[in-house]
């Protein structure tokens, strides 16, 4: 494979004129060459196995959102329902247009008549402030008058 981490068996060169190798080294050899593919291969198992788990958790939460909205949204009798009740109410706006009318101009004279009242009474409350504030200072005046005048009397 192209690319790829595997390691590869250690080969063993000819030996020319030299004794053959010791058996014992050969099988170290081929110890390390299987602790170094296992190793890789553990890496992979532990990467595959976390990516499956992420994406069954996921699907778990997609499958979640999408019973959620099931249940949350509409249903086709709702929805027929409304379509009915805006045809009807497109039906009754186009037969009462005068009537509307009529009630605008009802509507705006008794928005004109609480328009004076609020006026009214906000000229009702500038004068009891104006009111208040006299009395207060005719108290203040006749509380200094006691203050420098009564200090004489037993």
């Amino acid at each position: 494979m192209e690319g790829s981490e595997t390691p590869t068996p250690p080969s063993t060169p000819p030996a020319s004129g030299s004794s053959p190798p010791d058996p014992h080294e050969r099988i170290d050899g081929l110890r390390r060459w299987i602790n170094e593919l296992d190793e890789t291969l553990k890496k992979r198992t532990y990467a595959g196995a976390a990516a499956l788990l992420v994406a069954l958790g996921l699907g778990g939460a997609g499958l979640g959102v999408a019973l959620t909205q099931e249940d949350e949204g509409p249903t086709q009798a709702q929805i027929g329902r409304l379509q009915a009740q805006i045809a009807q109410l497109q039906s009754e706006s186009t037969t009462a247009g005068g009537e509307v009318e009529e009630n605008l101009d009802a509507v705006a004279k008794a928005v004109d008549r609480l328009i004076k009242q609020i006026e009214d009474f906000q000229g009702d409350r500038k004068r009891f402030n104006e009111e208040l504030s006299e009395i207060r200072q005719d108290l203040r005046q006749l509380s200094q008058d006691q203050g420098s005048g009564g200090g004489g009397n037993p």
